[in-house]
């Protein structure tokens, strides 16, 4: 049969794949499988061991006019990664490309739509939460306060 969520177990084991890159410090979890146990995709914060000044550079380099795709994770079509996936690339280099491509392996394949849907973000992003709401705003005003409150360590 075809399994059709991810669940904790899959956060647990795609964070321990993430944990093997030596910029990666640790996920945070948040989403459905974080409230729930079980959902569509898994929604992961990957935090990297850069300050937040240079995170907020490198980042908006590769999103440029996609900010709404970066962080909605659409428009990439029959790419292999998202414009989320390419920052995380270029952020944390090459070297985290076979990662998540062995996250993706062990993740269920649900057709038309990704399971994983990662967020780099610096190690120190919670005190940073009002520079971030300045260099990436959204269209939820309230997008960075919720994903504040709601992302839990897993790793």
């Amino acid at each position: 049969m075809l399994r059709r969520k991810v669940t904790l177990e899959d956060a647990r084991l795609v964070s321990e794949i993430f944990l093997q890159h030596l910029l990666v410090e640790g996920v945070e979890l948040f989403g459905s499988v974080s409230r729930e146990a079980e959902g569509k995709d898994l929604d992961l914060i990957v935090l990297a061991r850069i300050p937040v000044e240079q995170f907020v550079v490198s980042t908006k380099s590769v999103i440029g006019a996609m900010k709404y795709d970066f962080f909605y994770g659409r428009g990439y079509g029959e790419k292999e990664f998202s414009p989320r996936e390419e920052a995380a690339m270029l952020v944390l280099g090459e070297d985290f490309k076979p990662l998540l491509r062995e996250a993706k392996q062990i993740l269920p394949r649900i057709p038309g739509r990704s399971t994983i849907d990662i967020y780099i973000l610096p190690r120190d992003w919670r005190q940073s939460v009002k520079y971030l709401e300045k260099s990436f705003p959204q269209g939820d005003t309230c997008f960075w306060k919720n994903l504040e409150q709601d992302a839990k360590r897993i790793t």
